[in-house]
């Protein structure tokens, strides 16, 4: 039994021209050509060249605020860069992009900075608990590098003995 491999899309503008097929036959040849004209003076040049598997929700944020900044039909730019993602997304060749919330931000952060060695008392600061127990509770779930550098510590102490 043969297996079909499925296409490798390594950048924007690769899953631009298979979606550019299919698009053509979809529409009005007036509509394609107003298309291609915004894709080839905006979109492409701004987002044609990004890994698809790097593109994440500030990325397309910065190019939506740049397009908002010169160009008075923006939502329509935003609206034809975001038929590229959804297509991709439909078809499995990219990931959903996943919004970040204020909450994730936070408890990445505090996460992130005791990877880093921040103490728990620097951390509790941060989010502005009144309580350690509080941080301890919520954010000291141990990350991979916290594991070895928990089991790095340990044979350190062992061998010194």
């Amino acid at each position: 039994m043969a297996h079909i491999k499925k296409q490798q899309y390594k950048t924007y503008q690769d899953i631009y021209n298979t979606w550019v097929e299919q698009y053509e036959n979809s529409v009005e040849e007036s509509t394609f050509v107003k298309t291609i004209g915004i894709f080839k003076n905006h979109i492409l040049p701004a987002m044609g060249s990004y890994k698809v598997d790097k593109i994440d929700i500030a990325t397309c944020q910065k190019h939506v605020n740049q397009w908002a900044k010169k160009l008075k039909r923006f939502r329509m730019v935003k609206s034809y860069a975001a038929k590229v993602l959804d297509y991709a997304i439909k078809h499995g060749y990219i990931d959903k992009l996943q919004p970040i919330t204020t909450h994730g931000l936070r408890h990445t952060h505090c996460s992130l900075l005791f990877e880093a060695g921040a103490s728990i008392k620097e951390v509790q600061e941060r989010p502005g608990h009144t309580e350690v127990k509080t941080t301890m509770d919520i954010y000291t779930h141990v990350t991979k590098k916290t594991k070895a550098s928990t089991i790095d510590k340990f044979e350190a102490y062992i061998n010194a003995r």
